[in-house]
């Protein structure tokens, strides 16, 4: 039995920064922020002396959350979702499998990119589809991609001549791209993709990216700098009742 070969390419995606994937990681984080300074404190029985404000846990939360946690839980997910519009969108079963992602240090001149695996026989399905059409829509989008401009010197033919020529097999991750945007179109419009996340899968992420043992000593130590200050401003300061987040915080 032959054994099925794979590709790596690279997926259509906006990346990270500024984009509507991050907003709404930062979203999520603000969101569970907000609720903790403006009620969950309360509810907890914290005196108001002793609550953080929103500036307060957010430094806290951002000391201690990981983001490219999220960002790669994110980009593994945003592989089959894409493939999965693809699918509605054209009927082809891309059958994505999520590789990797790398991000630039700076966002000058790039951003993220995410790659996947894709099943070689999908690939020359793709390519026999663009053949059929005279490579019409594929030279079209070879032009876009690589005609080098000012401020722009592109590494590939901007026409389909040489490697573009060479068996799909031996393309990268880059000629692979462009052949799905080409045959597949790319994701001008984001939005079927971004709500078929949901708003769970986004906190999902940002939680799971959170260190909680942290978040939670460093606000306890906030607390404890908080009642030591009021103590020394006042000897007779007792808080209204013991706060059950901080243990022995209030023992005198």
């Amino acid at each position: 039995m032959t054994k099925a070969i794979d590709l790596v390419t690279r997926v259509p995606f906006s990346g990270f920064y500024e984009s509507i994937w991050s907003s709404q990681i930062d979203h999520e984080e603000e969101q569970h922020i907000e609720y903790e300074a403006e009620y969950r404190q309360e509810e907890e029985g914290i005196p108001a002396e002793l609550r953080l404000d929103k500036t307060e846990l957010w430094e806290v939360y951002y000391r201690h959350t990981s983001y490219d946690i999220a960002y790669r839980a994110l980009a593994k997910d945003y592989c089959e979702a894409f493939g999965e519009a693809k699918k509605s969108d054209t009927g082809i079963d891309l059958k994505l499998r999520f590789e990797s992602m790398d991000s630039p240090k700076e966002y000058n001149f790039t951003t993220d990119r995410v790659y996947a695996h894709i099943p070689l026989k999908v690939v020359q399905g793709l390519f026999a589809i663009s053949k059929a059409e005279k490579h019409q829509r594929l030279q079209k989008r070879i032009a876009e991609s690589f005609t080098s401009r000012s401020g722009f010197i592109s590494f590939y033919p901007a026409t389909l001549e040489d490697e573009w020529l060479n068996p799909v097999k031996d393309w990268d991750h880059n000629q692979l791209c462009t052949l799905i945007e080409a045959i597949c179109g790319d994701c001008d419009d984001w939005e079927p993709i971004f709500y078929a996340f949901g708003d769970e899968a986004f906190y999902t992420y940002w939680s799971d990216s959170v260190d909680w043992e942290k978040v939670e000593s460093d606000i306890a130590e906030l607390r404890a700098e908080k009642l030591a200050e009021l103590t020394e401003e006042n000897p007779d300061y007792v808080p209204p009742y013991r706060c059950t987040e901080t243990g022995d915080l209030f023992a005198h």
